[in-house]
């Protein structure tokens, strides 16, 4: 690092390494290795085509400044955060680095659920065009944010661990019934022609609790058409962040019947 803050030479490689000790968008050393970050983050972004068509969808640029932006806003925050942990303790540090990690789980998982309804709906247009392209309207503009998650309900090892769907207070039942249904077509194809599951691997998923679904934190998503939002929490919701949410004219939600297994 010295050897760089004196010549501008041999830069930050990997793994990249930040200098807490200095700012993040004065110091030399730091800028150069969230540069670095922001274009490895980019290329592997550009090669995820569902990123790419939400990008688009929302008519932003994925470019390498708004990459540099967001990780660089991630990184402050890890450093405020990080330090007011260390002031409170090992174990609030602990807790914290946990609390994250539960996130990144989640997202990473509703990544996957998005990626999987997305190929439900390819696999079984031909039932019917019309509704399933519209389905696939409601799924792609709801986006990876709008999926729900899930959490298990015991970090025991004694016994084996359940999960439990979260859904989304803000979110229409209907379409969360939508959901429920689209997913009971996964693999109807592959069982309707009597052949082997291909795209299945990894080991099998966790057993699904049927307790009642918990509410997850994840806010309410903007500019959706109005009757996508659930009606009692749109009426509790103030006139002013009605106004926040930008809700759009509504649109009619489609509607499928669950394939029994």
């Amino acid at each position: 690092m010295a050897h760089f803050l004196e010549n501008a030479t041999q830069g930050p490689t990997r793994p990249i390494k930040i200098d807490w000790s200095a700012g993040l968008g004065v110091h030399s050393w730091n800028v150069e290795a969230i540069s670095l970050m922001a274009q490895i983050c980019l290329d592997e972004l550009l090669q995820d085509h569902v990123i790419v068509e939400d990008f688009n969808k929302r008519t932003l640029t994925l470019n390498h400044h708004c990459v540099q932006k967001c990780i660089k806003t991630k990184l402050n925050k890890l450093g405020r955060d990080t330090r007011r942990a260390a002031e409170k303790g090992a174990d609030a540090l602990k807790r914290h680095q946990e609390a994250l990690k539960t996130q990144d789980r989640r997202m990473t998982r509703r990544n996957t659920m998005y990626k999987r309804r997305l190929r439900i709906i390819q696999e079984n247009k031909h039932r019917d065009p019309t509704v399933w392209r519209n389905i696939e309207k409601v799924l792609t503009t709801i986006g990876i944010q709008g999926m729900s998650g899930d959490e298990t309900d015991t970090t025991t090892h004694h016994r084996i661990k359940e999960t439990r769907r979260l859904k989304h207070p803000w979110l229409n039942p209907r379409i969360t019934d939508l959901w429920v249904a689209l997913d009971s077509y996964e693999d109807a194809v592959n069982d309707e022609l009597l052949v082997k599951i291909q795209h299945r691997k990894g080991n099998a998923g966790l057993p699904r609790s049927n307790a009642m679904r918990q509410d997850s934190s994840v806010p309410a998503s903007r500019r959706f058409p109005k009757n996508w939002y659930a009606d009692d929490w749109w009426k509790k919701l103030t006139e002013g962040s009605q106004l926040a949410v930008a809700a759009r004219d509504s649109v009619g939600i489609p509607t499928i019947i669950a394939r029994s297994s």
